[in-house]
C-alpha cells in the first residue's frame, strides 16, 4: 500500500471524472466519444475532497463511517488515471494505474446527502478511492444508505451529449470499461 493521497478538486455538473492523465478538462475535449466511469456527486458545483490509496492486490478495508461504497473497473492508459471535476486538469491529483492496464477501484463516499442540489464553497462531501490492479469487471454496489443520493458510479457520455449513459450502478452490470484513448 502506498500512503494516501488527499486533495481537493472542484466539481461540475454533479460528476467527479475518472479520466486518462493525459485528456485535458472538458472543454478542450469536444472530440471525444468514449463513455467512460464517472462519480456522481451530490453537489451540482463546489469542492469535494478525494482521498487516493494504492493497492497491490485486493484487500478487506472496514467501510465504517461512510454512508455509501461502490466498485468499477477502468483500464488506464500508460499515464494512468485520475478522479477529478471537469475543470480541473488533475496536475494535484493521485495517479491510478501508471503503465497502463486494467483496474479495480473501490470509492466511498460521505455526505453526498448534504447538498444534493446546490452549489457549495466550503467542502461537504469526501470520496475515498482504493486501487489495485485486476481484471476488468462488472460494476458492483457494496453499500448504500437510505438518505444517499442515487447513482454513485455511473457512465458519462461522449462531450456534448450531456449526460449520463445509463440509470445507475447496477443497470451497467454487464458493461465492459471502454479504454481511455
Amino acid at each position: 500500500m502506498r500512503p494516501a493521497a488527499t486533495y481537493e478538486t472542484l466539481v461540475s455538473g454533479h460528476l467527479l471524472e475518472i479520466r486518462d492523465v493525459r485528456r485535458r478538462p472538458a472543454a478542450a475535449r469536444a472530440w471525444d466519444t468514449t463513455p467512460r466511469p464517472a462519480l456522481v456527486t451530490g453537489i451540482e458545483s463546489g469542492p469535494v475532497r478525494v482521498e487516493v490509496v494504492l493497492f497491490q492486490a485486493p484487500f478487506d478495508v472496514d467501510g465504517e463511517g461512510w454512508d455509501e461504497a461502490a466498485e468499477v473497473s477502468v483500464l488506464a492508459g500508460p499515464r494512468g488515471v485520475v478522479v477529478v471535476g471537469a475543470g480541473d486538469d488533475g496536475s494535484d491529483a493521485r495517479r491510478i494505474g501508471v503503465g497502463g492496464g486494467p483496474h479495480r477501484l473501490q470509492v466511498y463516499a460521505r455526505g453526498r446527502s448534504l447538498a444534493s442540489v446546490s452549489t457549495a464553497s466550503d467542502v461537504v462531501e469526501t470520496y475515498r478511492v482504493l486501487a489495485w490492479p485486476a481484471p476488468l469487471a462488472p460494476p458492483a454496489v457494496l453499500v448504500r444508505s437510505r438518505d444517499a443520493a442515487p447513482n454513485l458510479v455511473s457512465f458519462i457520455g461522449p462531450e456534448g451529449t450531456g449526460g449520463l449513459v445509463s440509470g445507475g450502478d447496477t443497470d451497467d452490470a454487464h458493461r465492459r470499461p471502454e479504454p481511455f484513448r
